[in-house]
């Protein structure tokens, strides 16, 4: 599965980089990071939240299906705890921070994998068993939802903030 393998990689390290110059943008223009557009959406932070969560999450499932080897995965506290939220934790630029972070190690774990690791798979507690390729194509299509979700949510509360003035 190289062709794929090597695809993915090269896709989450793309749109990693498209997620993170999106909130630093928006950060950079003055866009309210903290307001929720309307009660049931997210803010830009808490979104921001939500990408570093499940890159973090999702690092943590890589490393015991490649490095150590288990059978049954357990859970990350991201999980199952709110551990912090948009307005307790670090700021969004911190969470956008952690992200990239997370990417980095993210990319740099799958970069090292021989072919034949990409079918590895462990149980998850909630979703069954995940390979390695499951993983990293869930956190490609979080990237880009999350995208969408930010995209939406800053023409909002511009579309929002132009018809107070």
């Amino acid at each position: 599965m190289p062709d794929r393998s090597n695809w993915i990689i090269k896709a989450l390290y793309e749109t990693a980089g498209e997620v993170r110059d999106l909130f630093v943008d928006s950060m950079g223009e003055g866009v309210p990071v903290h307001k929720r557009p309307l009660a049931d959406q997210p803010s830009l932070a808490g979104l921001a939240r939500e990408a570093r969560n499940t890159e973090a999450t999702a690092g943590w499932h890589l490393v015991q299906i490649v490095l150590r080897n288990v059978d049954q995965l357990q859970l990350h506290d991201y999980e199952w705890l709110d551990t912090d939220d948009e307005e307790s934790g670090p700021d969004a630029y911190g969470f956008v921070s952690q992200y990239a972070t997370l990417r980095r190690e993210t990319c740099g774990l799958l970069w090292s994998l021989m072919p034949d690791e990409w079918e590895r798979t462990a149980t998850h507690p909630f979703m069954g068993p995940i390979s390695v390729m499951e993983v990293a194509e869930r956190l490609h299509r979080n990237d880009l939802d999350i995208m969408f979700r930010a995209r939406r949510v800053m023409e909002e509360l511009t579309a929002a903030s132009g018809q107070r003035e």
